[in-house]
């Protein structure tokens, strides 16, 4: 755990484009890129397709062409969009399903809320929702932490800052240069402070990418971020057409194509360290940020993708 300071909070950042996980970035790979695997690690986007002549795709409102790529633009106003319920998981764990608009059509993005010992809750993926989903949320605890889990998911992390101030802004060392470019990063690293919640580096993704340990009453849940989908009921032809077309988990849970190839860089390792968790049976859940909370077998659905990423 590396502390960031609290100085760096009164820097003014510039407007920066965002993004918001392997979804753009499967978008806005033209279709070479795509098999070779290449895309400007800068920016998470390759380029010149959505929009140009090669993908005359009109842009939603929210989206913008910044240096030749089709990007969201960062929210920083509180801007709700479809979303669900919160949904209770597990004492003090919860969870909503929203919706994040896409060039092809909306498309499911998930937040997660795990409460923390002494009052406090950390918001995992932070989505802007209606005033009585957040008096629920608030409830589960003062918000101390806004997890962002990897580059690619701080599109709204601005608006959840403004509105609390002093909730501190965590994300894993490999992400840091990212979510900065967005907004000042507090802490690195797991600085949760409670036993039965643990913030993790998964392996193997040159420690871009979280995940979440919580454990209640002996059950464990793993909370993931973009290396597994579960997008089985896709609505609308747009969200059909990117879960099918860049494996978002239509038929099973599995990790996004455009994940495989261009996040993940030693997929033995990511491989080696799904198949250990796939073997823990306290393992109650799987809850992934696009697609349904995984509970009917969660731990042969990492056993499955381990076993598919390690013979690809």
């Amino acid at each position: 755990m590396t502390c960031c300071g609290d100085a760096g909070q009164s820097r003014r950042q510039p407007h920066v484009p965002g993004t918001d996980s392997v979804l753009s970035a499967a978008l806005a790979m033209p279709r070479n890129a795509r098999h070779r695997g290449e895309l400007n690690d800068r920016s998470a986007f390759g380029r010149g397709s959505v929009g140009s002549k090669a993908f005359p795709l009109k842009l939603p409102k929210d989206w913008t062409v910044h240096g030749g790529f089709a990007v969201p633009k960062i929210n920083t106003e509180w801007k709700v969009l479809p979303h669900g319920s919160l949904e209770q998981l597990d004492e003090g764990l919860a969870t909503v399903a929203g919706e994040i608009r896409m060039p092809l059509g909306n498309f499911p993005r998930r937040m997660t809320i795990v409460s923390l010992q002494g009052g406090r809750s950390a918001i995992w993926s932070a989505i802007p929702v209606d005033e009585p989903t957040m008096k629920r949320i608030q409830a589960m605890g003062r918000i101390a932490f806004l997890i962002v889990p990897n580059p690619g998911h701080r599109l709204d992390v601005r608006a959840w800052k403004a509105r609390f101030p002093d909730a501190r802004v965590a994300c894993t060392s490999g992400a840091r240069e990212g979510v900065e470019k967005v907004i000042p990063v507090d802490v690195v690293g797991d600085a949760l402070d409670d036993p039965a919640v643990r913030m993790l580096t998964v392996p193997g993704l040159a420690e871009k990418e979280a995940a979440l340990s919580v454990e209640r009453q002996g059950r464990v849940t793993l909370v993931l971020n973009d290396i597994l989908a579960n997008v089985r009921h896709p609505r609308g032809l747009g969200a059909q057409i990117m879960a099918r077309a860049f494996g978002f988990g239509v038929h099973r849970p599995e990790m996004p194509s455009v994940c495989r190839r261009v996040y993940v860089k030693d997929a033995k390792l990511t491989a080696a360290w799904l198949e250990q968790w796939s073997r823990n049976d306290r393992l109650a859940r799987v809850v992934v940020s696009h697609g349904d909370v995984i509970e009917d077998d969660p731990r042969g659905a990492l056993a499955d993708v381990a076993k598919r990423l390690s013979s690809n």
